[in-house]
């Protein structure tokens, strides 16, 4: 036992439950702990002297040459080829158990004719340009994607497996634990222990039915009790759904208290007909699970507000019947989380439901 807390055992509870006593406040508490992308040239007849003094005539002027013949035209150039068409398309995607097909190959344009050859030779005339060459060749065009396979056939399981998200056991309620098998069929089969009379599913490992009046899991501790050498320090998640997770016990709570009193029976009815989250296997507490959210370094409420707002600094029923008194019950008062005897029979306090 360390130097920060004492055990004793509290008469005054049914099961003789051992209650840690911290002597820094010193009040009881039930906790037990346990291990988180070129031109023509000019030519000149000579002149015949003799036959144009025979004629009498002046001597003629030579007539002009005609023109040298035209060269050919050049020739017209040769068309460009046409672009290769693209890649084929690729397969699309295979869905589980199904197979694609490939896409079809773009098809491969043909290359641009070549073109027409120079012009003919003027005969003397002037030389004339041949006709240009052809218009070169479109481009492919690109093949289309292939078309994707169809999707596998999904095995048919038995509706009961739909509640198994793993291999392994839970608690999908506190009635009973779930235990899931991973067949080689690709489904789970489900199996379902319920849980005996006063025994409830309890999740902190390794998950079984156990008796809430005792300690299952271990006791969280306060900042200062976990400076002081305690391990478990007290931790919650808000679930956002008015329902706080205790991180270290597995316990889901009911984050906003009941705006009522009710007498212990009343209490019990009360827990059991709330629909919350959800979930309708909600309860009343035990004595050592209330205790287990009280924050003790706190006081007028006892209790992290953050976590569970509008906490009274009241009594609050629990599941525990006072040992030596079978018409009394225990409450768990969070002005400084002490627990006190109440008779479940005209007293009216507060109730937090649990699961």
């Amino acid at each position: 036992m360390s130097s920060w807390q004492e055990r004793r055992r509290e008469p005054g509870l049914t099961h003789g439950v051992d209650v840690i006593v911290s002597r820094r406040i010193g009040f009881a508490a039930f906790a037990a702990l346990l291990a988180v992308i070129p031109i023509g040239c000019k030519s000149r007849r000579p002149l015949n002297d003799d036959a144009g003094m025979e004629a009498g005539a002046p001597p003629g002027t030579g007539g002009r040459g005609g023109n040298a013949p035209g060269t050919g035209g050049a020739a017209g150039g040769s068309g460009t080829g046409g672009g290769t068409g693209a890649v084929a398309g690729t397969g699309g995607a295979v869905p589980t158990g199904g197979s694609a097909a490939a896409g079809a190959a773009g098809a491969v344009s043909t290359g641009g004719s070549t073109g027409g050859g120079g012009g003919a030779v003027s005969m003397g005339g002037s030389a004339m340009a041949g006709a240009g060459g052809g218009t070169a060749g479109a481009a492919g065009t690109a093949g289309a994607a292939g078309v994707g396979g169809s999707g596998g056939t999904s095995p048919v399981c038995p509706t009961d497996s739909a509640q198994c998200l793993a291999a392994g056991t839970s608690c999908p309620s506190a009635r009973g634990v779930l235990t899931c098998a991973a067949g080689s069929d690709g489904c789970f089969t489900a199996s379902t222990e319920a849980c005996a009379t006063n025994l409830v599913c309890e999740r902190y490992a390794p998950v079984a039915c156990a008796n809430p009046q005792w300690v299952a899991w271990p006791m969280p501790n306060t900042k200062a009790d976990v400076a002081a050498g305690a391990p478990n320090a007290m931790s919650f998640t808000d679930n956002s759904d008015g329902t706080v997770t205790d991180n270290v016990t597995r316990l889901m709570w009911q984050q906003t208290v009941l705006a009522a009193t009710f007498d212990w029976l009343a209490a019990g009815a009360a827990c059991r007909d709330l629909r919350l989250a959800g979930h309708d296997d909600w309860r009343l507490p035990s004595t050592v699970e209330l205790i287990s959210i009280a924050d003790l370094d706190r006081s007028g409420p006892a209790i992290d507000v953050k976590y569970f707002p509008s906490t009274p600094s009241d009594p609050f029923w629990t599941s525990t019947i006072w040992g030596t008194a079978p018409n009394s019950a225990a409450t768990i008062s969070f002005d400084r989380g002490t627990p006190r005897q109440q008779p479940m029979v005209g007293a009216l306090h507060y109730v937090r439901c649990v699961r």
